[in-house]
């Protein structure tokens, strides 16, 4: 473990946000039952269930310095090897001495489920969890939003004016470079273009709610410049908490996910942008998302939207989410 890994695992830890939904969440759902963590790191939502009562807790972590640390941990806060059992590997490739009560998780990124975390949870439901079993967090939400970030602005400005301006070198050949980044920034609520829109919608205890493709309709509250789409996650960890990414909540580690237009938009209020995701589930190391985006003009939304109904319907396909 090098230290960037340190500083990694510190801002996750340091962020109240996550650290009290999880510790609330956890309190009343693992006490008495049998736990497994899907991606340790150090180990304090194992050494939480502990805490709260867990019979037991396996820990599944494919880093062995980062496993063996959190062992170590573990230990030092006098729960031993009968009480917290480590497991090194993908939890995909992993077999468990027996299926656990509650399956605690924190396979999430900036847009939800960008770690694979469906893939996971799918396994888990299949090989690790005891049927009627608790996962934790037990739904995830995912949405996107127009957006115009004030971050983003500043770092596309560095490359095309400041760099010119304080010491007169031509840096604008690498706006194509950054522009198709996609970024963990923090984007402002007043950054938004557009209310923010379900993309995805994940139960952990259906496998068949996550979907390779959808689709999702986002309309221009206001006229002006639209640079990327914003993305957030709403996760329901059970026991009444719920945990927030969206940019009228407190900040927490994830901030908000940004994918960039190369270029971008002109957009007039009531304006609107079909956008079709299409996402790929590799097992290791993450969900890719492509987008296709489709601009319409407000004078054509009506029947664009009928005419959308109408295709999806003799198609057979889900209507489109408003």
């Amino acid at each position: 473990m090098d230290w960037k890994d340190v500083r990694d695992y510190k801002e996750m830890m340091a962020c109240r946000v996550r650290m009290d939904a999880y510790r609330a969440a956890i309190g009343p759902l693992c006490a008495r039952r049998v736990v497994c963590e899907i991606g340790v790191g150090l180990g304090p939502l194992a050494l939480m269930a502990l805490k709260a009562g867990a019979k037991r807790v396996y820990g599944i972590e494919l880093d062995p310095v980062a496993l063996e640390t959190a062992t170590r941990i573990i230990r030092q806060n006098g729960f031993g090897p009968e009480r917290f059992i480590p497991v090194r590997g993908l939890s995909t490739q992993v077999t468990l001495p027996e299926r656990v009560d509650v399956l605690l998780s924190e396979t999430l990124d900036s847009m939800g489920v960008g770690e694979n975390t469906a893939l996971y949870m799918r396994d888990a439901l299949e090989r690790h969890v005891r049927p009627g079993g608790i996962f934790l967090p037990a739904k995830i939400t995912c949405v996107t939003a127009l957006a115009r970030p004030r971050v983003w602005e500043d770092q596309r400005r560095f490359w095309t004016d400041t760099m010119q301006s304080a010491w007169d070198l031509d840096y604008r050949g690498m706006v194509p470079t950054i522009l198709p980044m996609n970024r963990v920034i923090e984007v402002h609520h007043e950054d938004l273009r557009s209310r923010w829109a379900v993309w995805q919608r994940v139960d952990f205890q259906d496998p068949g709610s996550f979907h390779s493709n959808s689709m999702v309709l986002l309309q221009a509250e206001r006229t002006g410049e639209v640079t990327g789409l914003a993305r957030a996650f709403v996760a329901d960890m059970g026991a009444g908490v719920e945990l927030s990414t969206l940019s009228s909540q407190p900040l927490t580690c994830w901030k908000q996910f940004f994918a960039p237009f190369e270029r971008p938009l002109q957009l007039q209020r009531g304006d609107a942008l079909f956008v079709e995701f299409t996402a790929n589930e590799p097992e290791f190391p993450g969900l890719g998302v492509e987008s296709h985006i489709t601009h319409v003009p407000s004078a054509a939304l009506t029947e664009f939207v009928q005419d959308l109904r109408g295709r999806l319907a003799a198609r057979g396909k889900a209507p489109l989410p408003r």
